[in-house]
């Protein structure tokens, strides 16, 4: 059983499910000592969730995932030991959702247009923020009979080659940058995200690399270099072979290996708190190097 998960989201991100207490409950549940509650782009959950881990002895990171841009790509940068009261979170989630309800419309649709049947208003209904989310639009398209014949949700569909987790795999190959229903958000640059979290004492990770940089060694080096301290090398998205890579990577380059399933709740329902991919035998000197690093910056739920 896994002990420790440093990137989990609760319905405070667009596309998370459970209250922040509940992701904490749902983590202390399976086992999980270590935590960190990572949402996109808001800092609104993190009070919650370490009152829960405190009344359950977990230790808690206080964390964030944000979007950023590095160059032309999009990526995202997890940040710990956060004070969550600066004003920078404040304005950082009000643009982002400022864009996305401008998006939400036309993402509905494209998928329409790409064929798809669902109800528009279940689809907004998933959310508290009442915005299209292409692993909503999965889920209710799949749901419904009018598309029992279509191609297109077929790889999705149980026994398919994208069904293991089929909303947010939809996500990945039709929603995400480059793909044909990709809405622009226009993020702000991973250099002036990184100098805000370092500025407040936070120390910055690279959340899931092999989504995002994939092998670019010279984006991971230049992160590195602009005080990045760490690198999710445990990720659910990781197979084995990767783990290893990044593992080595980070070594080579003094990063902080870390672990985080990158637990959503419905939009990923096959994956569970503490599904990082990291060993049992592994996991103390993850704690131990993140402990070092500053994640958990300098309290620790349950102390």
């Amino acid at each position: 059983m896994a002990t420790i998960d440093l990137h989990m989201h609760s319905v405070i991100s667009i596309d998370g499910e459970l209250e922040p207490e509940e992701v904490i409950r749902r983590a202390a549940s399976r086992g999980i000592r270590a935590a960190a509650l990572t949402d996109h782009n808001s800092v609104r959950g993190v009070s919650r969730a370490l009152e829960e881990a405190v009344r359950l002895g977990i230790r808690l990171a206080k964390g964030v995932e944000l979007d950023c841009r590095l160059g032309e790509r999009n990526l995202h940068l997890l940040a710990y030991g956060i004070d969550e009261r600066h004003p920078v979170f404040a304005e950082i989630e009000e643009e982002i959702l400022d864009q996305e309800r401008r998006c939400s419309a036309r993402r509905l649709e494209i998928f329409h247009e790409m064929g798809l049947k669902f109800d528009d208003s279940l689809v907004l209904s998933q959310n508290p923020y009442h915005l299209s989310v292409p692993e909503d639009i999965a889920m209710v398209a799949l749901q419904n009979p009018e598309n029992d014949g279509c191609e297109l949700l077929k790889p999705y569909r149980p026994g398919g080659a994208r069904s293991g987790n089929p909303y947010v795999n939809f996500y990945w190959d039709y929603a995400s940058q480059g793909k044909p229903a990709y809405q622009e958000v226009k993020y702000r640059s991973f250099e002036e995200l990184n100098r805000a979290m370092l500025a407040m004492g936070a120390v910055t990770v690279i959340a899931h690399p092999g989504a995002t940089v994939e092998e670019d060694e010279e984006a991971v080096r230049y992160m590195a270099g602009c005080g990045v301290s760490g690198m999710e090398v445990f990720s659910s998205y990781h197979r084995a072979e990767q783990r290893r890579y990044y593992g080595d990577l980070a070594s080579r380059l003094g990063l902080t290996a870390t672990a985080g399933s990158d637990f959503h709740g419905r939009s990923k329902p096959s994956l569970m708190p503490g599904d990082t991919g990291c060993e049992p035998a592994e996991e103390q000197a993850v704690l131990e190097a993140a402990e070092a690093a500053g994640i958990f910056g300098g309290h620790g739920g349950g102390r």
